[in-house]
């Protein structure tokens, strides 16, 4: 499977409620370079980065070469380095409290 085949399910109605599910703010956003879309854009006031990783088939736990527990490990570790003082983009959120929704 090709990066294109994997973006394929992504459309303009997902990145929107993704922003919506995070409260993010679409005035300003940047799409940045990458294999999964990736914004900057805002929230609550502070700039943040939205990262949307498509999955390969619906109903499939698998994503992006991930599976949900491994995207989940990576937020954990990256908010234990935050936690430690490293200076890393710390995960944020959504006002659901969840760090990752899936849509």
């Amino acid at each position: 499977m090709n990066l294109t085949q994997i973006r394929s399910p992504y459309d303009d109605a997902i990145r929107d409620e993704a922003f919506r599910r995070f409260g993010a703010t679409r005035d300003g956003t940047e799409e940045l370079e990458g294999s999964t879309p990736v914004y900057r854009t805002s929230s609550g006031g502070r700039e943040i980065a939205l990262k949307i990783t498509p999955g390969f088939a619906t109903g499939h736990a698998q994503v992006q070469g991930s599976t949900i527990e491994h995207i989940e490990a990576e937020v954990d570790f990256v908010r234990f380095l935050a936690e430690s003082g490293l200076p890393v983009a710390a995960p944020l959120p959504s006002p659901s409290g969840s760090y990752m929704e899936r849509i």
